[in-house]
């Protein structure tokens, strides 16, 4: 998956992950606001699949409703 990410200019190939995190979404999941774990070696990546949400980067992190939150940067999947 790396590879194929980096033949398609999605990584920079002297970006080479170590470690990869891969979320499947049933409709409507989502996931809380949260820190992963600092163990992860840098970098590392998120892939999610069969999800039309965004997720969300920052330090205050506000939930809207149940299922929505707001950040200060935000990146559809």
């Amino acid at each position: 998956m790396i590879r194929r990410l980096i033949t398609l200019h999605v990584l920079l190939i002297n970006c080479v992950h170590v470690s990869c995190i891969i979320n499947i979404y049933k409709s409507d999941d989502c996931i809380p606001p949260h820190i992963n774990n600092h163990d992860f070696v840098r970098p590392f990546s998120t892939l999610s699949f069969l999800s039309k949400c965004n997720i969300m980067f920052g330090h205050k992190l506000k939930i809207i409703e149940p299922d929505k939150f707001n950040g200060s940067a935000s990146i559809p999947l």
